[in-house]
């Protein structure tokens, strides 16, 4: 295949009133996007909780430039589970653990692991939610 960033020449050929016209074009050929499916995900058992990084089509979605939204979005959480009980919802973009920024799943798994190893009863998610900012608290068990 064709590298990302590699110029291409084509041909076009248009009819025209008399036979046909061709027009030269030099294209770039660019990443296509990665399609939410194809996103990292994190599953955090505690929560019974599922988030995935962001991706173009989340910023087409929630309207807003893209790559000016950090954190991680809510994919899925079981019913009755810390993160849904806490009043998480899916497309919810979690952006701060207590004081930790998260801006990808890797962030997100790293903070929560150093919170499993320490004794805290409760976690504050600062979460975007359709352009507003909201506080989550998640009680532990």
């Amino acid at each position: 295949g064709m590298a990302v960033g590699s110029r291409v020449d084509l041909q076009v050929l248009r009819p025209a009133a008399a036979g046909a016209d061709s027009l030269q074009l030099q294209v770039t050929l660019a990443a296509a996007p990665l399609a939410a499916s194809d996103a990292a995900e994190y599953e955090y058992k505690p929560y019974e909780l599922t988030v995935r990084n962001l991706v173009f089509s989340d910023y087409i979605g929630f309207n807003v430039e893209q790559n000016s939204l950090p954190g991680v979005v809510v994919t899925a959480m079981q019913p009755g589970g810390m993160a849904d009980i806490s009043g998480l919802s899916p497309s919810d973009v979690i952006q701060r653990v207590n004081d930790q920024a998260v801006s990808s799943v890797e962030d997100f798994s790293r903070v929560m692991t150093i919170l499993d190893s320490g004794e805290r009863s409760e976690v504050v998610l600062l979460v975007w939610r359709f352009g507003q900012t909201v506080f989550v608290n998640v009680r532990a068990e």
